[in-house]
C-alpha cells in the first residue's frame, strides 16, 4: 500500500477514536480481552496511529501495514466497522 493510502486511513481511525472519545493508552498487553477492557483496546489502537505516522516517516511502510491490520482486526471484532466497510477503505 502506498504511503498516502495509509495515511488517509490512519486519519480516518484517528477521527473515529476522537468522534467516540476514546484516549490513547500505550500499554494494555497484560491484558485478556473482554467486552469490558474493549475500551482499553480501542485506546491502544488509538496510541498506535500515531506510531503508524512514524513509521511512514521512516518508509517502514510493512510495518506499518502490519499494524494497520491490527487495528483493523480490533475495529472489526469491537463491531466498530463491518468488514464490507474496511474492505472500502482500501480503496
Amino acid at each position: 500500500m502506498e504511503k498516502e493510502k495509509i495515511q488517509v486511513i490512519v486519519d480516518l481511525y484517528k477521527n473515529k477514536f476522537l468522534e467516540m472519545n476514546i484516549p490513547k493508552i500505550k500499554n494494555p498487553h497484560s491484558q485478556n480481552f473482554t467486552l469490558e477492557s474493549a475500551v482499553k483496546y480501542l485506546g491502544f489502537c488509538h496510541y498506535m496511529v500515531d506510531e503508524i505516522e512514524e513509521l511512514i516517516e521512516k518508509d517502514d511502510l510493512e510495518q506499518a501495514e502490519k499494524c494497520l491490520a491490527f487495528i483493523k482486526g480490533v475495529l472489526w471484532s469491537i463491531g466498530v466497522y463491518t468488514l464490507e466497510e474496511l474492505r472500502n477503505q482500501k480503496k
